[in-house]
């Protein structure tokens, strides 16, 4: 085999070291640029997740104090006094009699009572219960509907696309 190498001209061996030279040397640029690339890359990274935390941190702050204003006027909403409402009345009638064939018209009102109301058949107010139940749900909705703008708001300027905000009108 050395024979054989031997027979092999100088100018063969100087271009097969120099192709050698080249590949190592084009292998050695590309690792080298490869980690420069890449601690640009985690720089970057590492910069815009700073930026990301502080923008996350205040729009956090910004949306955490108007839904504290928001629960705030819910919890007054609930505890404002109730307004005189209209009276309703219901009245637990006693079953009919299973005797006749006519239903009795005991404890209705325009009906003939002959026996006077009882504790089970006296008629009870409904009405303030009822409205204390319908203000309490429209205060819920408000609330709620004033949370959903509120963060509507926060994460159009977390995309900072405000006032469009992809369609949504806040």
């Amino acid at each position: 085999m050395l024979a054989w190498l031997k027979l092999l001209p100088l100018k063969d061996w100087l271009y097969c070291g120099a192709i050698a030279v080249i590949i190592a040397g084009f292998l050695t640029y590309s690792a080298h640029e490869r980690s420069i690339g890449a601690a640009k890359v985690a720089g970057q990274d590492a910069k815009l997740a700073a930026l990301q935390t502080q923008r996350n941190a205040a729009i956090s702050t910004l949306a955490a104090s108007r839904l504290a204003h928001i629960g705030d006027s819910y919890d007054a909403t609930l505890n404002a006094p109730i307004p005189d409402s209209p009276h309703v009345f219901v009245r637990n009638c006693p079953a009919a009699p299973r005797s006749s064939g006519l239903p009795s018209t005991a404890g209705h009102p325009g009906g003939t009572d002959a026996t006077p109301d009882s504790a089970e058949t006296a008629p009870r107010d409904i009405g303030p219960p009822i409205d204390k139940a319908g203000r309490d749900a429209d205060a819920l909705i408000a609330s709620l509907q004033q949370t959903v703008q509120t963060l509507v708001k926060a994460m159009c300027a977390a995309a900072q696309t405000a006032p469009t905000c992809h369609g949504i009108v806040p």
